[in-house]
């Protein structure tokens, strides 16, 4: 059986998946429902320097719904993670007081009974966030955040690549393992950020490990073999 860095240039060589920003940042959101064990609906959230919300990807109908209600109230933990705070969780809806009007409807109309909200990107021409949601409140366990975060950092490198934020920088210096995984088999292979995300996912499932533990392998052996050099 292959090691890790031969299997790794394996699926590299063989990812043949061509995609364009949309396509990416919908395999995103999907990922995330697939890959967070409590996640039953999942968006990504851009707001302009002027304050405009809009939604850029969504897993089902009820995310558009919930991204379309802050747009419109100009309100709510999207839009706070998006302009404000790293992560934002919201662990039971029907008791949250920081944004009430958006409570009411994400739970009347919605259903939703927790959620959590990661900031992809701040810059001078706008920010963004990945939100993942469930019906159940309490839904979301701190490694399940972990890994929300995880996802975000690879949201983000998609995003600097398609807008040209400082390119890959951003995947290189990102905190998050998955981002910097991403950005790295980007680099190295010469893939897409879809491309690179794919052959991170399958690595995961060959390995039956989490998507986190099998960056952080990679970029720890990726920082091992930059220093002897």
């Amino acid at each position: 059986m292959p090691n890790a860095t031969a299997r790794l240039e394996q699926l590299a060589r063989g990812v043949r998946v061509e995609g364009g920003t949309q396509e990416t940042l919908n395999y995103i959101v999907s990922s995330a429902v697939e890959l967070v064990r409590p996640c039953e609906t999942a968006s990504i959230t851009l707001a302009d320097g002027h304050g405009k919300v809009r939604s850029a990807a969504t897993s089902a109908p009820r995310a558009l719904r919930n991204d379309e209600i802050q747009a419109e109230l100009g309100d709510g933990p999207c839009v706070a993670a998006a302009w404000h705070e790293q992560v934002v969780e919201v662990r039971d809806v029907r008791h949250e007081r920081r944004w009430e009007r958006w409570a009411a409807r994400a739970h009347e109309e919605l259903g939703f009974g927790s959620g959590v909200c990661v900031r992809l990107f701040h810059h001078d021409r706008g920010m963004g966030a990945l939100n993942l949601f469930a019906s159940a409140p309490e839904s979301f366990t701190e490694e399940d955040v972990q890994e929300a975060v995880a996802l975000a950092a690879h949201a983000a490198v998609t995003l600097a690549a398609a807008e040209n934020i400082e390119h890959l920088q951003l995947a290189i210096t990102n905190r998050t393992v998955i981002g910097q995984a991403t950005g790295m088999v980007m680099v190295q292979y010469g893939l897409t950020s879809l491309q690179a995300f794919d052959v991170l996912k399958r690595l995961s499932s060959e390995q039956n490990r989490k998507l986190s533990l099998v960056a952080g392998d990679l970029v720890t052996d990726w920082d091992e073999q930059h220093s002897r050099r």
